[in-house]
C-alpha cells in the first residue's frame, strides 16, 4: 500500500513520448561526431549511462528517422531486448547530438507532472526489475513492446516529494561514484606496480642483486596429479564450507579437502586468457581446499615463493603457450615452460609487501562499494514505496 498522498499512473499517462530507435545504424558508424548509445551504454548498478565505450554515427542530413529519437534533457531510455528494462537517464542536455538503436526505448516525461530522476528510480529498482522482466513478450526472443512499457505503472507522490527522494538518493550515487573512481584508479596504480616490480624495470631501496630468468618447472612444482573433479550430484551430497575450485575461482562449497596449504592455481581450460590484463588466470589459494582438474596445481620450489608466482602468472600473457582448438587449454608441459623472473627470496617478500599492501587497498574499498550498494537497496526500498517518508517544506517550492 502507498501513502493515500501519493497516486500510481502508467507510463503512458506521464509521458508525452514512448518510441523506439531505428534499425540499420551500423551504416553510420564513425570515428567521431554524433553520440550512438546502445545497450551496452546502460548499467543495472546505476542510472546513469557509462558513456566509456560509445559508438558515434554520422548522420546524412535528410535522414529524419533516425533524427526523431534525438536524447533530450530528462529523457529516460530503456533497454527491450535480450536484457530487459535496464534503465537510463539523460539528466542533462547532451553536448552533442545522441541517438538510439531499436533496442533501447525512449520515455520522454511531462517534467510539469513528474521528476525524471525519480521515474527513473522506481523502474531501476530491484521491485520494478522484477515486474518489468515479468512483462517479456512471449516468444523465442525476449522483447518489450512499447504498448507494453506504456502500461507500467508508477508510484507517484507529490512533485516536491519526488524531488527530495531523488536528491536523497542522488547523494548515495555520487558517494558509489566517489568509491568506484578510487577502485579504477587504485587497479591503474596497481597495475603499473606489478609491470614495474616484476620485471625489475624498478628496483625496490637495498636491492641490487641480478635477478635469474627460470621456466617454471624451476620455480615450481606441479600438482596435478592430486586433483579429483566432483560432478553436481556428488558435490551436493557434501556441502559444506571449504571452498570447491575450478579454473576461475571457487565454484561450490563442500565439507572434504584435499590440500590445506598455500597453492597457486592457473587455469588449465576455460580460463581468461584473452581478457588476461582485466581478470585473472590464477588464483592464491591458502588453507583448506579442493581443486577440480579445470585448473593447474603448482607450490613453489625453495628459491620461489606462491605469492611470488601468483603475482608472476596472475595477470601474464602465456597465449603463446595455449592450444587452440573448441576450447584453448593450457598443457601442463608448455605451462611449465613458460618463463618467470626470479629475484632472491628476500627480495620477493620486499615486492610482495608492497603489492598485498596494494591488493589489500582495494579489497578494503570494494567491501566498502558493497556495503554503499546494499544501503542504496534498503533506502529505495523504503523511499520509493513510502514505508519512510522525507519531510518537504513548503518554501521549498
Amino acid at each position: 500500500m502507498v501513502p493515500e498522498e501519493w497516486s500510481q499512473q502508467r507510463i503512458g499517462d506521464i509521458a508525452t513520448l514512448v518510441t523506439s530507435g531505428s534499425r540499420g545504424w551500423a551504416r553510420y558508424y564513425s570515428n567521431d561526431g554524433d553520440r550512438f548509445i546502445r545497450i551496452t551504454n546502460l548499467r543495472r548498478d546505476s542510472i546513469e549511462p557509462d558513456y566509456g565505450d560509445l559508438k558515434h554515427v554520422s548522420l546524412p542530413s535528410e535522414l529524419n528517422e533516425g533524427k526523431r529519437t534525438r536524447l533530450q534533457a530528462g529523457d529516460l531510455i530503456m533497454s527491450i531486448t535480450a536484457d530487459l528494462g535496464i534503465v537510463g537517464l539523460i539528466e542533462k542536455e547532451p553536448e552533442v547530438s545522441s541517438y538510439i538503436n531499436q533496442h533501447i526505448a525512449l520515455i520522454r516525461l511531462d517534467r510539469d507532472a513528474v521528476y525524471p530522476r525519480f521515474v527513473a528510480y522506481q523502474l531501476a529498482s530491484p521491485h520494478f526489475q522484477w515486474r518489468i522482466t515479468r512483462l517479456n513478450d512471449p516468444g523465442a526472443k525476449a522483447g518489450l513492446n512499447l504498448q507494453t512499457i506504456r502500461t507500467i505503472p508508477v508510484n507517484l507522490p507529490p512533485l516536491l516529494e519526488q524531488k527530495k527522494i531523488a536528491k536523497i538518493l542522488a547523494t548515495w550515487d555520487r558517494a558509489i561514484e566517489t568509491v568506484e573512481n578510487l577502485i579504477a584508479n587504485s587497479q591503474i596504480q596497481k597495475k603499473a606496480l606489478m609491470q614495474q616490480l616484476l620485471t625489475g624495470q624498478e628496483r625496490l631501496p637495498s636491492f641490487s642483486e641480478n635477478w635469474q630468468h627460470l621456466p617454471l618447472s624451476e620455480c615450481a612444482q606441479c600438482l596435478d596429479n592430486r586433483r579429483v573433479p566432483l560432478n553436481k550430484e556428488e558435490r551436493s551430497q557434501i556441502q559444506g564450507d571449504i571452498p570447491y575450485y575450478g579454473a576461475n575461482g571457487i565454484v561450490d562449497s563442500i565439507n572434504q579437502y584435499i590440500f590445506d596449504q598455500d597453492l597457486v592455481l592457473l587455469a588449465e581450460d576455460g580460463g581468461y586468457f584473452d581478457d588476461f590484463a582485466t581478470r585473472p588466470i590464477a588464483q592464491f589459494v591458502s588453507g583448506k581446499s579442493w581443486v577440480n582438474n579445470h585448473a593447474h596445481i603448482l607450490i613453489a620450489r625453495q628459491n620461489t615463493s606462491e605469492k611470488w608466482l601468483y603475482y608472476s602468472l596472475v595477470h601474464r600473457n602465456i597465449l603463446a603457450y595455449i592450444n587452440a582448438g573448441t576450447r584453448a587449454k593450457l598443457n601442463k608441459s608448455d605451462m611449465l615452460s613458460i618463463p618467470v623472473a626470479l629475484p632472491p627470496l628476500n627480495e620477493q617478500f620486499a615486492i610482495i609487501q608492497v603489492l598485498d599492501c596494494a591488493s589489500n587497498s582495494i579489497d578494503a574499498l570494494t567491501a566498502r562499494l558493497t556495503h554503499l550498494n546494499q544501503e542504496k537497496a534498503a533506502l529505495m526500498q523504503q523511499l520509493l514505496t513510502g514505508k519512510r517518508r522525507v519531510k518537504v517544506m513548503e518554501d521549498a517550492a
